[in-house]
Formats: structure tokens, sequence, C-alpha cells
């Protein structure tokens, strides 16, 4: 995330099972550095975020991008996790484009289990993209729009049967 940015977001699970409201506020603080928190509305935790990118994508080879971080990787849950992601963009036309990650996570305090993460975002025009995503429990499919550079909306099946819509705006300083 770009510094100088800031993106609020607010997810709305209404039938979730571990949560029906999720809250997020992230802050860009360097080209590699973000950090901020999220609060889970049922379990009513707090949820650090701090990601890293030591090593950023290249667009002209093969190199992925890493990214470190803690957070929550459950969508729609209360975990607080340490990741590692590798992550890479690639643009078939100015409108097509797919980005691939792939990564692992643990639960903090213990550590003792590794989850596999892996997301697929497609870009098919310049507002709309479908994804999915699998948080090492369950995988989630959605689609999300822009309507114009700061609003961005995304309506997503949780667990493949949990409609919810997620909603964010984001500030640029």
């Amino acid at each position: 995330m770009p510094p100088g940015t800031l993106i609020s977001t607010g997810m709305f699970i209404p039938e979730g099972e571990d949560e029906t409201g999720v809250l997020n506020l992230r802050a860009g603080v360097t080209p590699w550095l973000d950090l901020g928190f999220g609060y889970t509305v049922d379990s009513k935790k707090i949820i650090w975020s701090v990601r890293l990118q030591p090593l950023a994508e290249e667009e002209s080879s093969w190199r992925p991008g890493v990214i470190l971080g803690t957070g929550s990787v459950q969508i729609a849950g209360s975990d607080q996790s340490v990741f590692i992601q590798l992550t890479k963009t690639l643009e078939f036309s100015e409108k097509f484009s797919a980005r691939f990650s792939v990564g692992i996570s643990g639960l903090l305090p213990d550590l003792d289990r590794g989850y596999f993460l892996a997301n697929l975002t497609m870009s098919v025009t310049e507002r709309w993209s479908p994804f999915l995503s699998y948080d090492g429990l369950n995988f989630h499919l959605g689609l999300s729009w822009l309507p114009n550079d700061q609003l961005f909306i995304a309506g997503l099946l949780v667990e493949m049967k949990n409609p919810s819509l997620l909603v964010g705006y984001r500030w640029i300083f």
C-alpha cells in the first residue's frame, strides 16, 4: 500500500458462523510497510495487522513479491496469524490481468499447525474483478467493484455458502 494511504473496510456476514462483522483500518507507512488493526464484532477481539514487503514483485521478470506479516488470514474470522506469501501479477492486456498469491500461515501464539493460503484475482475490466481465496480452512468466492478510485465494494460467499458484503474506502493524503 503506498505511503499516505489509509483504507477502512467493513465486512458484513449476516449468517456467519464465526463472525457477522469485521471492521479494519490500515495505513501505508512506507512503500514496503503498512500497519493497521481490525475489530471482530461477535468475539469482540482486536486483531493487529503488520505487512512487510521485503521483496517487491518485478514486472519484467517472473520474480514474485514476498510479503511477511501478522493479521487475520481467515476470511470473516477472528484469528491472529503470522504469514508469508509470494505474489505475482500477470498482465495479458491493458484491462485483463491475473494476480496469484500462495503462502503459509500459523495461528499465534502456538504456531503448532501451518495453513496453506492461496488467492487468485482476475481483473476483467478496469472496475470489476472476480476472485477466489483459500484461507487454509475454506474457499471463498467473490466479485469486487470499484465505482470510483476511493470506494470499493465486494460481494462474496464466505465458506462458499454465507453471502456477505465488504465495503471499503481509500483516503490518500
